[in-house]
């Protein structure tokens, strides 16, 4: 066997050797491999959650319907690192959502935040909300309890809206209301 050969057969298993092991890796070496697993892995799903979930699709077809956007699911999703406060994001300045990958236990909770987000983009898209706007935010999540959450340092501020807001946005489950049978198997 020629000796060149040789040698990158061997580069080659011994590469393929650390990457399972992560012999011979230093630690940034092995985060790097893992960051690359973990982004292949959930893109993998998301893309699964896009052809087959009933809620991702139902979403998505709703945006269409009735704000006349047609989302793109491979242009306007993104499997990206995230800190460990997150598990996903709407950016309504892109026009994106993002899946922190290596943050979700399992596809169903993956497909629980990226139908939350879905939801954020048809807010947006279809009563013009701004992330920026504290009533906004306050419909557009759905939960009080994110008050917590909020980069505001006025609690009295935020309880005061979430208040005045609530009883209006709480009764407003669309376009969940009318899809909730057939997702939920009924």
């Amino acid at each position: 066997m020629d000796s060149g050969v040789f040698e990158r057969w061997q580069r080659a298993w011994q590469r393929a050797f650390a990457d399972v092991t992560g012999v011979g890796l230093t630690a940034e070496q092995k985060a790097d491999r893992l960051a690359v697993h973990q982004k292949r892995f959930f893109e993998k799903w998301k893309n699964e959650l896009i052809s087959y979930s009933p809620a991702v699709t139902f979403m998505l077809d709703r945006i269409k319907k009735e704000t006349g956007v047609a989302v793109s699911p491979q242009d306007h999703t993104r499997c990206l690192p995230c800190d460990l406060t997150r598990s996903g994001g709407y950016a309504p300045a892109l026009g994106t959502v993002r899946l922190c990958y290596g943050h979700f236990w399992s596809k169903k909770q993956m497909e629980h935040t990226f139908t939350h987000e879905l939801v954020h983009i048809y807010d947006h898209c279809k009563f013009d909300t701004y992330c920026t706007n504290l009533r906004h935010r306050v419909c557009t999540e759905g939960n009080p309890l994110f008050q917590a959450n909020l980069a505001s340092s006025d609690k009295d501020a935020v309880e005061r809206v979430v208040n005045e807001v609530w009883e209006s946005c709480f009764n407003d489950t669309r376009p969940i209301d009318e899809a909730s049978p057939a997702l939920n198997g009924e």
